[in-house]
């Protein structure tokens, strides 16, 4: 019979059959904690866990879905050492938290803290060095030994200290599987779904602008946190003129000098009140955006055929930059 009881009142328990169930309910590894990071005085070893009464707590797993439930006990990290860096090229380094199960467990030894270790598998030095294969890994740690990468360390050739700089986070967060705990169609492939999340929960610091808008100036590429603002303003030039302008506030400031364009959109006659469906019968009038700064413009008008401006004249307008 294949249906069991794990770990009930002290009964043998197998590796894969004592959190079985914990490992169904998540996918992903890292639960809190075992941030690495640089090692104090500076040297070619890294801290793992252990920082300002953070809880450490992994899962690891094997090829036989076996979990192994990994946690630092101590308010003190673990540490682990780099090797000694290649004199002509840089390599990448995986940290990693792995099952030694070629060491036995006993009773003698609390939370089997003899099988349970950290290391740095270093990687292979070359001009655009790439992180350690699993192969490699497991060459190091044994073949049938469970693990964990959660960070990678980019050690340059010659170097003899390991700054934070140069380590890349590799943590995999557990999350509730799908389908099994939560409701389906509220993670979708680790990801919320928008229908779960309440209005205005999501804001545009929360966004990464770079993936949405590219910046330019001066023809130099600029990094981008940016948002788009907006807006609709009335022009009312009450005598003949050739030319007209309004001054525009945006809603928000910007950090810096953001791109305004500028379109018609409607008229009306002298001293009218504000529309919001201005005559469209007519489009002969141009606007531009002049005197921008991080926090207004003035829209400019004049009429194509050169004649006089009267009357009410609407201008759109967008600006985009960095906020």
């Amino acid at each position: 019979m294949a249906l069991g009881f794990p770990n009930s009142n002290g009964g043998r328990t197998t590796d894969s059959a004592l959190f079985h169930a914990l490992g169904n309910a998540f996918v992903g590894s890292w639960i809190s904690g075992f941030r690495v990071r640089q090692a104090s005085p500076v040297g070619m070893n890294v801290l793992i866990g252990g920082e300002n009464g953070i809880p450490d707590d992994l899962l690891v797993r094997d090829a036989m879905s076996a979990t192994f439930p990994v946690s630092n006990l101590s308010t003190q990290p673990v540490q682990a050492s780099v090797t000694t860096a290649n004199s002509a090229n840089p390599r990448i380094d995986a940290v990693v938290i792995y099952i030694d199960t070629n060491v036995a467990a006993s009773q003698t030894v609390a939370n089997n803290e003899n099988r349970t270790k950290a290391i740095v598998v270093p990687g292979t030095p070359a001009t655009n060095p790439s992180a350690p294969t699993p192969s490699q890994i497991k060459a190091k740690i044994g073949a049938s030994n469970p693990y964990e990468v959660i960070a990678e360390i980019r050690v340059n050739a010659g170097t003899t200290t390991i700054l934070d700089s140069v380590i890349t986070d590799r943590r995999n967060p557990a999350t509730l599987a799908d389908g099994r705990i939560n409701r389906a169609e509220m993670f979708k492939n680790g990801v919320i779904g928008s229908d779960a999340l309440g209005n205005d929960i999501v804001l545009p610091r929360h966004l990464k602008w770079s993936d949405f808008i590219q910046s330019k100036r001066n023809n130099s590429s600029k990094s981008s946190s940016s948002i788009t603002q907006h807006g609709v303003a009335m022009l009312n030039v009450p005598s003949n003129a050739l030319e007209a302008t309004v001054q525009i506030t945006f809603p928000k400031q910007f950090k810096t000098i953001p791109t305004v364009v500028c379109s018609f959109g409607g008229y009306g006659q002298p001293g009218d009140a504000w529309t919001d469906t201005p005559n469209s019968s007519w489009g002969g009038c141009a606007f531009s955006a002049v005197g921008v700064t991080n926090t207004s413009f003035t829209a400019r008008c004049r009429r194509f055929d050169g004649a006089q401006l009267l009357g009410t004249y609407y201008v759109n307008w967008i600006a985009i930059g960095s906020v």
